[in-house]
């Protein structure tokens, strides 16, 4: 599923099936792209999994804030609130 993804990823407005997560084994609905290198793959999901580090690490410093002005007393912002499971 990886190299589905990462196709995702690289063509995002593109259209396809694919068997196997097998890049060789695609099937492009309308427009055709070509088919991505080993090496654009792997750039591609290490891309996708630094946006995903990114966004946690994002989330998990807002959730922080959002701890200390509560125990502080202060105000929180909207996206602050927003981690705030109750």
């Amino acid at each position: 599923m990886k190299n589905f993804n990462a196709i995702r990823f690289l063509y995002p407005n593109s259209e396809f099936s694919m068997v196997n997560d097998d890049v060789n084994l695609i099937t492009w609905v309308g427009q055709e792209y070509p088919i991505p290198t080993e090496q654009e793959l792997a750039d591609a999901i290490t891309a996708m999994e630094t946006a995903e580090a990114e966004k946690l690490a994002a989330h998990k410093a807002l959730k922080e804030s959002a701890k200390a002005k509560l125990v502080s007393g202060e105000r929180l912002t909207p996206e602050e609130a927003a981690t705030i499971v109750i």
